[in-house]
């Protein structure tokens, strides 16, 4: 099993793909300016700021302390941030009358929701935010499942999952916006499969279309 260091690597590329592209758009004039209103990519960008602070306590867990007593309330704010994610999520869509793939929903209603500075981001950049969310998710989660006690799995890991649970109900509102952002994802969350395997919900996965083989 390669170390979870790599996760950091991946974590910089994904980020990479995730910043406002400065070119290669077929016509800049479908830029939206959308003035103040929050976007999809606004609420992921914050998404990851938060749950990286509230799952900042799992750097320093160890044998000792890796007890439900101290792992729960780490869940719960994290759980918190990304159920807020899906509900402005989910508010946003709604209110522009997103109502399908992007086959179906008018090219200039996907330039406002999906932009983020003055820039349309495409499938590619998506995929980049949502990777990057799943990597410091995942990584975050890693250090709990090495360390935790034989006694304590089935308890913690369960509270894992449920974190997990959260994000696939988050991807599967981001995918269905943009077709394409599946297919770039996959190349970018390989390594997740470490954390996937361990807790064994590689079906919470499936039933979203990825599978991590």
């Amino acid at each position: 099993m390669r170390s979870f260091t790599f996760f950091a690597t991946l974590a910089a590329a994904a980020l990479s793909l995730a910043a406002p592209l400065t070119n290669g758009y077929p016509d800049d004039s479908a830029v939206a300016v959308r003035g103040g209103d929050r976007t999809v990519p606004d609420v992921l960008v914050d998404l990851v700021a938060k749950v990286k602070v509230d799952l900042d306590p799992f750097h320093y867990i160890t044998k000792d302390n890796c007890t439900y007593d101290n792992v729960a309330p780490v869940v719960v704010k994290v759980k918190v941030d990304i159920q807020l994610a899906i509900d402005e999520c989910t508010s946003i869509i709604t209110n522009h009358g997103v109502y399908g793939q992007d086959g179906d929903t008018p090219t200039g209603v996907l330039a406002v929701i999906l932009s983020l500075g003055a820039k349309v981001l495409v499938s590619v950049d998506i995929a980049g935010l949502l990777a990057k969310l799943l990597i410091v998710i995942c990584g975050a989660l890693h250090l709990v499942i090495k360390v935790v006690a034989e006694v304590d799995k089935k308890v913690i890991f369960g509270l894992l999952v449920e974190v997990l649970v959260l994000v696939c109900a988050l991807l599967k509102i981001v995918l269905g916006l943009l077709a394409g952002i599946l297919a770039c994802l996959l190349p970018l969350i390989i390594e997740i499969k470490v954390v996937v395997d361990l807790l064994g919900c590689h079906d919470i996965f499936a039933a979203i279309g990825i599978y991590l083989l």
